[in-house]
């Protein structure tokens, strides 16, 4: 598997239903239109929580096995350019998949089809499918269409839901609030940057009446997996009594560009929804003997760099107990990587203790080889 993050596939096929409606004009910028009907198949290799086992960590995947939650709200933007030079734009508005449309609340089951038949890199596979009707210009009149998709399993504060432009579109941004940080490993979209044979690879395909579409979204955010260790013949000199990440991406995030979100500083000094805020979460590992030697765990985050082009600079504290005088030291490590092109990066940084501290370390490590 590689670090591409295929955690969700989004398949389109669009399809005409009804007989155009034709807009009678000799005007070289008047737009014929037609009703189309969209329907929507989403296909997710997820296991949900409570009735699935976990899914197994594919090949290259550097996490431990995990729970990936069924998202609960789909966005999409259809960008339709016309051969006149206009843009024509399409909204799939917030849909919550589990409103039955009576103020009632659907299953699971009534959502998500379970097709134990498919496979993708070991995962089991649920699909659904959503009926959308559109009033779209007529598909003789477009030079291509354009497609971005978003799920997320809590409802996304988008920075604009009518954008007028493609540029509009590429550049919406999604709050990342404290209360939405737990649940950034169930948001998924269509990097905009991502080309196959040279275009965007949502360019839809149009043949006649019809529209045409194979679509994978990626995470947005990052996966950590982070691992420590101390050698068993220093067991009886020290252990780790606590682990944390600190200042986590917190704010406006782009919802589309999955590696170009830039910030100066998040020092943790601000309140929520301060610049500079940045998010710490729960303690990663607390002082229990089963973690006091060696230890794993992993969480999402929005990456980020500092300056365009950057590195992704990751904090983590660390708090070792020197018990030859019950001392406990504090490390501030920053774990930076590269950040790619396109997807989001999957961080993984393996720390090996092998000296009790005398004092605190503040340390920068370089993970792109690890």
């Amino acid at each position: 598997m590689s670090n591409k993050q295929r955690h969700i596939i989004i398949y389109i096929a669009c399809v005409v239903l009804g007989a155009a409606l034709l807009l009678s004009s000799c005007r070289d910028d008047e737009v014929e239109m037609q009703r189309l009907e969209f329907p929507l198949q989403f296909v997710l290799p997820v296991s949900e929580a409570q009735s699935l086992p976990r899914r197994a960590a594919g090949a290259g995947d550097p996490g431990q096995a995990e729970v990936l939650d069924l998202p609960h709200y789909a966005y999409a933007f259809l960008v339709f350019k016309m051969k006149n030079g206009r843009e024509d734009i399409r909204y799939i508005d917030q849909t919550d998949l589990y409103d039955d449309g009576h103020g009632g609340t659907l299953t699971n089951a009534d959502v998500w089809e379970w097709v134990d038949t498919l496979t993708t890199g070991g995962d089991v596979v649920y699909q659904c499918k959503i009926m959308f009707s559109e009033i779209t210009p007529v598909l003789g009149q477009v030079e291509y269409c354009h497609a971005y998709a978003a799920m997320s399993k809590q409802p996304l504060t988008l920075s604009n839901t009518r954008p007028t432009s493609e540029a509009q579109v590429q550049n919406l941004t999604f709050t990342v609030t404290d209360a939405l940080q737990p649940d950034l490993q169930n948001i998924y979209s269509t990097p905009y940057n991502y080309e196959v044979n040279d275009k965007y690879y949502g360019n839809l395909f149009i043949w006649a009446d019809a529209i045409h579409a194979n679509l994978m979204l990626y995470h947005v955010a990052s996966k950590v997996d982070f691992m420590w260790n101390i050698p068993e013949s220093e067991h009886t000199n020290m252990h780790i009594t606590k682990v944390k990440a600190k200042n986590l991406f917190s704010g406006e995030a782009y919802l589309f560009r999955h590696t170009e979100n830039v910030h100066a500083k998040f020092d943790g000094s601000g309140s929520p929804g301060d610049a500079n805020h940045g998010y710490t979460p729960s303690d990663l590992a607390g002082d229990v003997a089963g973690t006091w030697w060696a230890g794993r765990t992993y969480f999402y985050t929005i990456p980020y760099t500092t300056t365009a082009g950057g590195q992704f600079p990751l904090q983590v504290e660390y708090d070792i107990l020197n018990t030859s005088n019950s001392t406990t030291y504090t490390y501030d490590l920053t774990l930076t990587k590269t950040m790619p092109e396109v997807f989001a990066p999957w961080m993984r940084g393996q720390l090996t203790f092998t000296t009790p501290p005398t004092a605190g370390k503040l340390q920068a490590i370089d993970i792109d080889n690890l």
